[in-house]
């Protein structure tokens, strides 16, 4: 103030004034950056695909320099729309996962400790895996497991005297659910436990296999031998967030089972289950049903229409068809009710080892492509209809599918060939498609399409299961972060083009035959960090090659995206200072800031 160039200073910071309001009112930077695509410009998008034909392209993160979003104009072109409201919402995910059984827990336990860590970084990891934050547990022995057993086989022991506290049958499930905790990080796993038979003196048949019913004069003793195994595991460090009353209560099978209907387990809930474990466990959650999806509304009136049920929620199991109109029914009805799919797999004892004809005929190596799809178009359905999330079946099997001591031999997403090397099927892959995007808390929200018949009807019961056809199908979540994640999967034999809507932005892209996408979509939010391996592709079975390859391609990728956002800056800088320029009042005769008055003639 006072200076010669005090005018020359106050022209200035005018300038600065005003490059600042017209930057914030006209959206100009925003434009700018628009055009100029980068890990953290505005309404950015990345995404992720799992293609067939491709050795490399599992859970790849794509090149996303040409689908920055746009705003939305008149679309009347012939692709494909597929519009995501954000403002309709619909449940909350509780998350994804698959089910530590003695079949699992066994040839886990086998493995080399490099194996077993590589097993566990890959189902539960958040950033370097798939994130899984949910898992099933048999309570007594299954078909899937080496040995039949349970904790108190003495008959009518009424006071469980010598049910066995230590669990000693159970220590290989303890240990696999103890790291898969460790490696889930800060999100708790939650645990769903599921009993297959109560021991045989407390049954009708005397048997734990084939069936039988659970005597009346021993409901009270069962339920308390419940409570003392949710204890024992407590005891061990392993908390249960929900128990289903019983596995598959519908069929009398060969392995173990106990057969309730829809009536009698209500009763054996309301009279005693109920009361004992509200009282021991009070945060459990008490599952009903646990049974294929087909029956899902019949069993659902009986378990919720009295409003004082202990029932939080439904269990139930895929081998049905996807039945979206019995589960959409549900959850319209009973909208404060948990819908929890709690177990999905391909029987090769029933449907062999190739699932299309074009299948790699290596079947332990690369597994079946249209299983991939089977899973990921079931837990889509799954989401649309109201559910909370998706558990698979086994976690790992051996190379034959099992054990299973009744040799019910099952595919699984990992199977381990000789105790040593994993081989990663289809489902891992496309299951990651939607376990690592659509995190707990995640809220859906809602996705139209144009076709209509995504999910025709083909609730037909056992074994109409695990096929997809068609597309494009489509589910989408709003994260606590406030992404939005959105799944796509086209079954296909043709590529899809597709425009994408997102509350009021755009953006085109195509969709291979064969594939599944995710798009993690983000309007304001700069903050890209959150998912640090973007390319996962476990390094033993799968090449770690090609993992190293990914990681290096992506590295370039941000490398560039830095480069074009400072381009970018640089550009758009320029561009708003020739513009204030354009506009700045001139006096005739003069261009530029002068050091001297204005109104004197420079010669004087």
């Amino acid at each position: 103030r006072g200076a010669p160039n005090s005018r020359i200073w106050q022209r200035a910071m005018g300038r600065v004034a005003s490059f600042v309001v017209l930057s914030l009112f006209s959206g100009w930077w925003w434009r700018c950056l628009l055009f100029f695509p980068g890990d953290g410009a505005a309404a950015s998008v990345r995404w992720w695909q799992t293609s067939k034909g491709s050795d490399v392209m599992r859970l790849m993160e794509m090149d996303g320099a040409t689908m920055t979003m746009m705003k939305e104009e008149a679309d009347s072109s012939p692709r494909l729309r597929l519009t995501v409201d954000s403002s309709r919402t619909y449940q909350t995910i509780v998350g994804f996962g698959g089910a530590f059984t003695q079949a699992a827990a066994s040839v886990w336990k086998a493995l080399p400790k490099a194996e077993r860590d590589l097993v566990m970084e890959a189902y539960f990891d958040p950033d370097e895996g798939l994130g899984y934050t949910v898992g099933r547990v048999p309570i007594n022995s299954c078909d899937f497991s080496p040995l039949i057993y349970t904790m108190d086989d003495v008959v009518d022991d009424f006071e469980l005297d010598y049910f066995q506290s230590d669990l000693p049958f159970d220590q290989d499930m303890i240990s696999m659910i103890r790291e898969g905790q460790r490696y889930a990080k800060k999100e708790p796993l939650k645990l769903v436990a599921s009993p297959w038979s109560p021991p045989a003196w407390m049954k009708g048949n005397h048997e734990m296999l084939k069936g039988g019913h659970l005597k009346e004069t021993h409901q009270d003793v069962w339920s308390r031998y419940l409570v003392r195994w949710l204890d024992a595991y407590k005891d061990r460090g392993v908390d249960f967030w929900a128990l289903t009353v019983q596995n598959e209560p519908e069929s009398k099978q060969s392995w173990e089972s106990c057969e309730y209907n829809a009536s009698d387990e209500v009763a054996f809930v309301d009279s005693s289950l109920g009361p004992a474990l509200k009282r021991a466990h009070p945060d459990v959650k008490i599952l009903g049903f646990d049974h294929n999806k087909d029956h899902l509304l019949n069993w659902s009136h009986a378990l919720f229409d009295d409003a004082d049920s202990y029932f939080d929620g439904i269990a139930f199991h895929w081998y049905a068809g996807t039945c979206l109109a019995e589960m959409k029914a549900v959850s319209t009805l009973f909208p404060q009710k948990l819908l929890v799919p709690s177990e999905a797999c391909y029987e090769l004892t029933v449907l062999g080892t190739q699932e299309d004809d074009d299948d790699s005929p290596d079947f332990l190596k690369d597994g079946s492509w249209g299983r991939g799809e089977g899973y990921a178009n079931d837990a889509i359905a799954d989401l649309l209809g109201g559910s909370a999330g998706w558990i698979d079946w086994n976690l790992i099997l051996d190379e034959n599918g099992g054990p299973n001591h009744v040799r019910n031999f099952c595919d699984a997403p990992i199977l381990a060939e000789n105790h040593s090397k994993l081989h990663f099927h289809p489902q891992y892959y496309f299951l990651g498609h939607l376990s690592k995007f659509m995190t707990p808390g995640a809220v859906r929200v809602h996705v139209e399409d144009d076709d209509d018949d995504a999910y025709p009807d083909d609730c037909k019961g056992w074994p109409a299961y695990g096929k997809c056809v068609g597309g494009p199908k489509a589910t989408a979540a709003r994260r606590l972060d406030g992404k939005i994640a959105l799944v796509v999967l086209n079954c296909n034999d043709h590529a899809l083009p597709l425009t994408i809507h997102v509350d009021g932005f755009l953006f085109d892209n195509d969709i291979p035959a064969h594939s599944i996408q995710t798009y993690l979509l983000d309007e304001h939010n700069d903050d890209q960090t959150d998912l640090q391996a973007t390319n996962f592709l476990p390094p033993l079975g799968a090449g770690g090659g090609h993992a190293r390859h990914h990681e290096k391609n992506h590295q370039q990728r941000r490398e560039t995206s830095v480069l074009t956002t400072a381009t970018a800056l640089l550009l758009c800088a320029t561009l708003s200072l020739a513009i204030l320029a354009a506009f700045r009042p001139r006096r005739a005769g003069y261009v530029g800031i002068a050091t001297h008055d204005l109104r004197t003639p420079p010669n004087e």
